[in-house]
């Protein structure tokens, strides 16, 4: 008979590696099935918001998250899950390599995707070009960047922005009044980029017009994707963005169903390393106490 885990964490972001540590705390028989360890974080260059450690390098943390979570030695499935059956008392879920797991309860940790330009700017992914304002603007002290961002997202970026950089090129389809408009240091740009260029590193941007616009940097803010495939073959909840609704305790709509970390609509939509840790560590605890009411 296959085996049944107390519970399986699906995704090895921080949310994963954290649920998974407390998880083992807890005493819980549980696995990890992820593609990867470290997730997003892996793509960051340097990272200064995490407490503990003042200036690191994605890769390094995501080292440190790796060895904490080997000292419990916990079974990590290098796999992707495709699908999640919900049967009356556990979840059923298949993996690409066809392998199949039951568990009792389930931790949904998948993070997101960034939503991109697709204009070759992937090249440059931390050399010039960055998708979080709020992780990376501090690097363009006194520099020259560019910004394409969506809507409800500009001025907040535009805010944090300033607080650093010498100047920022705001780069729409079409002019707006925006708070920040008058600013000397913002100027507008409209227009449609066609691609990046440089060799190294960023060093400007090719307008579909055919202008050029040379920059230090470009901030990309145009959200994350979440991966809709599993949460609506489950039918969880959701916001109108297709984050999964989560309350205090991280429970989804589904009852033995948790998810923590970026997929969820947690922590007032900060979606940062240390808040996708603590929802993370939320939802293993909460996991650990509906186990404790089902036995």
């Amino acid at each position: 008979m296959r085996k049944t885990y107390d519970l399986i964490i699906v995704g090895g972001g921080p949310a994963g590696i954290t649920a998974s540590i407390f998880a083992s705390r807890f005493s819980l028989d549980h696995a990890l099935i992820t593609k990867i360890l470290g997730g997003a974080v892996l793509e960051a260059i340097k990272i200064e918001n995490y407490p503990g450690f003042p200036s690191i390098s994605g890769l390094d943390l995501v080292n440190s998250f790796e060895t904490h979570l080997l000292k419990f030695k916990p079974k990590i499935i290098y796999d992707e899950v495709v699908k999640i059956g919900v049967f009356k008392n556990f979840f059923e879920l298949e993996t690409r390599s066809k392998n199949k797991f039951k568990t009792l309860s389930l931790i949904l940790a998948l993070g997101l995707q960034k939503k991109t330009l697709k204009i070759g700017e992937e090249k440059f992914l931390g050399k010039g070009v960055s998708y979080c304002v709020i992780c990376d603007a501090s690097f363009f002290k006194n520099r020259k960047v560019a910004l394409i961002a969506k809507p409800d997202l500009i001025d907040h970026s535009l805010e944090i922005l300033l607080n650093w950089v010498k100047k920022v090129y705001l780069i729409l389809e079409k002019k707006k009044d925006l708070k920040f408009f008058n600013r000397k240091k913002v100027e507008i740009i409209e227009g449609r980029i066609k691609k990046v260029e440089g060799k190294d590193y960023l060093e400007g941007i090719l307008f579909e017009n055919g202008k050029r616009l040379k920059v230090d940097g470009l901030f990309i803010e145009l959200g994350g994707v979440p991966s809709s495939l599993l949460i609506k073959e489950l039918k969880l909840e959701t916001d109108k963005n297709g984050f999964i609704k989560i309350n205090e305790k991280g429970e989804t709509s589904i009852p033995g169903i948790f998810a923590a970390g970026d997929i969820t609509t947690g922590s007032g939509g900060l979606k940062q390393i240390i808040t996708a840790a603590a929802e993370g560590a939320i939802a293993a605890s909460s996991a650990y106490k509906f186990l404790k009411k089902l036995r």
